[in-house]
């Protein structure tokens, strides 16, 4: 049965996007929002009674309120942007390796497709590579930067967008083998030798061409998945090459890896209409 991928989830690790979730974080805490509603309250009492304690209570319980929205914004805000992005990446990645384990099963009954052999055990093969080149990174970046610090867990999480739509990209290669599968090329082959009308022998020929276009394509997407290994290949070796980590370092390998990620979910959205 052929499953329709869908893309995985995006983390915006652009500073702008991280900001915004600090200032939201900040805001909606239960320690800014519980004291500054009975504040408000408390004023309106306190105008509509006339009661100086009421008011003096209302302007505590604000006081207490900006301060919460201080002490995340200013004195916490670092650990508010990681622990956003370390909970956005365990779900991501936790939804992908659900997946990952049926397309480890799919793609090894895809082997056994005419014509698909190679090109299945080029897409298991291509899942583990990537696997592989994370954990380097991974490695690489914990020899520079302390996993607490903030911008590990921004490129970490960077590097995983990657990863995720190269699987992706994998999983919709089940969906295509499975869709040539239908196409039974050797019964085509015996059909078109045995004498076939000129008009039979037309249709069966575009049955076979299409069945090709989809092994192709298949080929495409392996190929442009390649691509991006490589490129992933050389961020890694600016990582392992770095002597200071400067905030505009770290950001520019963040910003590689996200038009790294975007570039092979590209791949994907042009193709799904054609893996449905």
């Amino acid at each position: 049965m052929v499953r329709k991928a869908g893309p995985p989830e995006e983390v915006d690790l652009s500073i702008n996007a991280v900001e915004k979730e600090v200032w939201k974080r900040a805001l909606m805490s239960p320690v800014t929002i519980y004291p500054g509603a009975l504040g408000v309250a408390g004023l309106v009492g306190a105008l509509a009674f006339m009661n100086p304690l009421v008011l003096v209570a209302g302007f505590g319980f604000l006081a207490v309120s900006g301060g919460s929205v201080v002490v995340n914004r200013v004195f916490r805000s670092e650990a508010v942007a990681k622990n956003y992005i370390d909970s956005q990446n365990a779900k991501m990645m936790a939804i992908q390796e659900k997946s990952l384990k049926q397309f480890r099963r799919e793609i090894e009954t895809c082997s056994h497709y005419f014509g698909s052999k190679e090109l299945a055990d080029r897409a298991l093969h291509q899942l583990g590579d990537m696997q592989r080149k994370i954990k380097n990174i991974e490695n690489l970046l914990g020899k520079q930067l302390r996993k607490t610090e903030l911008a590990y867990s921004r490129i970490m999480s960077a590097a995983n967008q990657v990863y995720n739509n190269v699987a992706e990209n994998l999983t919709r290669i089940v969906n295509i083998l499975e869709s040539a599968s239908t196409i039974d090329v050797q019964d085509l082959a015996t059909r078109i030798s045995s004498g076939a009308s000129d008009k039979e022998i037309e249709l069966l020929q575009e049955q076979k061409h299409l069945h090709n276009e989809q092994l192709e394509l298949v080929a495409v997407i392996l190929t442009k998945n390649e691509e991006c290994m490589l490129e992933l290949e050389r961020t890694s070796f600016k990582v392992a090459a770095m002597e200071y980590t400067k905030d505009e370092e770290l950001e520019e390998y963040i910003q590689e890896l996200q038009r790294l990620s975007n570039m092979v979910q590209d791949l994907g959205v042009k193709q799904t209409t054609l893996c449905v």
